[in-house]
């Protein structure tokens, strides 16, 4: 009976502290929050977006170490932590009928051609909760379909402060009627597009309805020039029931709108995603390309295989460093010759979420990313995780066509379902590693220009042998460049053509793709390949036929699908000594890259570990064909 009653007053205790402890963290967490916290649901969505990193230990420090603490030791204690899993960042669903429809998920890409080469364009994509979702409404009044409400996009040169004596442009999107078919809506309203679609998992057989996704075009911008921009939603007509929303005002809120939460893994997470004032929603427009590649220099981050763990996070902080404050916040004991240019545009060379049909997480992912995504342009290829065909009719890359919004678009997406043959495969038809199916135009495969550079972006799992549409277009786009305006030319794509790695070597699609197009890479002097699907980094030497080229003049290939998703690094090398064309080879850390074109021949490429805990390989490179 002592022993019993011993047990018991323990178990109170014990229960106590751990009352009393979760409820200090939630008053620090979530004090005065509209929040609640629901059971773990794939169906956790509808957060309200946050907009800035707050990292809690040192703010001194721009780049952390994926080896690192909260407190920048050594993650020793935390060891049994999985740093692999993803994180939750839809773990709160709103609940504020003051402001049901607020735009969410905010993200940029760059804009389409202009008719006056001397101007620019910007897209800004949003999406606006699908209402019915998460409340008990009437299945038939959806109040945040684009029906019921008004949006209007301002904005103008400069920042926001100071935008009461600037020329304030106003966008209006009124869409009077939705255009349904086969699941999914697209419906355009002037040069906004609006997207919704529906799909069942091929993995778990449940439903989702996506949000209302807002893809709209501001043309007319100044190059290399800072706007500022805000979203406002209205009620529709003689509707009561919702304030007006402006995405310019969130810090200015009742304290139930001020809302600060962890997205962490455990104890591990090193900092707090936090409402921001809106003082920062802004962007900078591409610098424009001029004859004799005088463009000013131009930064861009590239990732690849990113997702959404606490190592993609990680990675994500360390990206916004490099857009916050050029590359000037590295660690006192790093060797990085960066210069403090901010990245302006940020490329992820496939397999973004790792949703891998589980549609949630896509949310959860474009949450996560959004204090990147709100502020500089996210422009991306298809990688075998975007594929995730719908279990009903089999139709691939659902959410990455309606997502993503990317520029200089050929037609809409020409997209059949998947083969049989891949419906009984190993990954069924959710992420198959090898795949080669019908995806044209769309966002499959499209170029953008921005200051000395050319980008062509390419799908790896689209037809690419001779003669294809995919195959025809790049030869198209190769045959009108003009390497006086921009005098380098890149590519991005998922599968690479070399690789140095066990994981995927010489796959269907990638040695189809290789024996179409690389002779095309030559030809035409792109100077470099960034690949992701190995999870590891890799920099070639100049190469053709998987031989050195002696006189520099080939591509130069890379691979950087270390950005931190759940699957890990690759295991093995192909051979224990790297081959004769690999520079530099690591499957150990996570991490990203940063190019800065300086010049018509001179360009610097650094893969960022963050401070000193892990290798880096910073070279100058020169245009090899120059």
């Amino acid at each position: 009976m002592f022993h019993s009653k011993l047990l018991t007053l323990i178990a109170i205790s014990l229960l106590s502290v751990i009352v009393v402890t979760r409820a200090e963290e939630d008053a620090v967490s979530f004090q005065q929050s509209a929040y609640v916290i629901p059971p773990p649901s794939p169906f956790l969505l509808h957060v309200r977006p946050t907009y800035s990193y707050s990292y809690h230990s040192d703010a001194s420090s721009s780049l952390i170490s994926p080896n690192s603490n909260s407190n920048g030791s050594d993650e020793n204690e935390n060891e049994n932590e999985n740093k692999n899993e993803t994180i939750n960042a839809t773990n709160a669903i709103i609940q504020d009928s003051e402001f049901p429809c607020q735009p969410r998920k905010i993200h940029l890409s760059l804009g389409n051609r202009q008719k006056d080469s001397s101007l620019t364009g910007m897209h800004l994509s949003f999406s606006i909760p699908n209402y019915r979702l998460f409340t008990n409404t009437n299945a038939n009044t959806n109040r945040c379909s684009p029906e019921h409400i008004r949006i209007e996009v301002k904005y103008g040169i400069g920042t926001a402060a100071d935008n009461d004596n600037d020329v304030v442009h106003t966008k209006i999107i009124d869409v009077h009627s939705l255009n349904h078919n086969d699941g999914s809506t697209i419906t355009r309203s002037g040069n906004t597009v609006v997207r919704q679609y529906d799909t069942t998992s091929p993995i778990t057989l449940e439903h989702y309805s996506s949000d209302y996704i807002y893809h709209t075009a501001l043309d007319g911008l100044k190059g290399d020039t800072l706007y500022w921009y805000t979203i406002q939603v209205f009620s529709n007509g003689n509707d009561t029931w919702m304030h007006s929303f402006d995405t310019s005002n969130w810090q200015s809120t009742s304290q139930s709108q001020e809302v600060k939460r962890y997205l962490r893994l455990g104890s591990m997470h090193p900092r707090s995603l936090g409402m921001a004032n809106r003082q920062d929603q802004m962007f900078k427009t591409a610098p424009m390309p001029t004859k004799k590649g005088l463009a000013r220099p131009v930064k861009f981050g590239i990732v690849g295989d990113l997702g959404q763990t606490y190592n993609s996070t990680v990675t994500m902080l360390n990206i916004l460093s490099t857009i916050d404050n050029g590359d000037n916040g590295h660690d006192q004991h790093s060797h990085s010759t960066a210069s403090v240019t901010p990245v302006t545009a940020v490329l992820i060379a496939g397999d973004m979420s790792y949703a891998n049909s589980i549609q949630p997480q896509w949310d959860n992912w474009f949450t996560l990313m959004e204090p990147i995504s709100h502020r500089v342009p996210i422009m991306v290829a298809a990688g075998n995780h975007e594929i995730e065909c719908d279990a009903d009719t089999y139709v691939p890359f659902l959410a990455y066509e309606n997502r993503f919004y990317m520029p200089n678009r050929i037609q809409d997406a020409d997209i059949l379902p998947v083969e049989d043959h891949y419906r009984d495969s190993k990954w069924g038809c959710a992420t198959p590693s090898q795949f080669i199916g019908t995806y044209d135009y769309g966002n499959a495969y499209y170029s953008f220009e921005y200051g000395l550079v050319k980008t062509i972006v390419l799908s790896s799992y689209s037809d690419t042998r001779k003669g294809s549409k995919q195959y025809n277009w790049l030869v198209e786009e190769l045959e009108s460049l003009d390497r006086e305006e921009t005098p380098w030319l890149v590519i991005m794509m998922h599968t690479q053509f070399y690789t140095t790695f066990k994981a995927h070597n010489d796959e269907e699609e990638t040695v189809v793709m290789r024996g179409a197009m690389e002779e095309l890479f030559l030809r035409y002097h792109v100077n470099l390949v960034f690949s992701g699907h190995d999870h590891a980094y890799m920099r070639s030497r100049p190469m053709f036929e998987g031989r050195v080229v002696e006189n520099g003049q080939a591509p130069i290939y890379m691979i950087v699908g270390e950005g931190g998703n759940r699957e890990e690094h690759v295991k093995d090398y192909l051979n224990e000594n790297p081959e004769e064309w690999v520079e530099v080879r690591d499957k150990s850390v996570y991490g990203f890259g940063t190019l800065e074109v300086i010049n018509a021949t001179s360009a610097q490429w650094i893969w960022n570990m963050g401070g000193s805990h892990g290798f880096q390989d910073d070279v100058w490179m020169s245009n090899q064909y120059l």
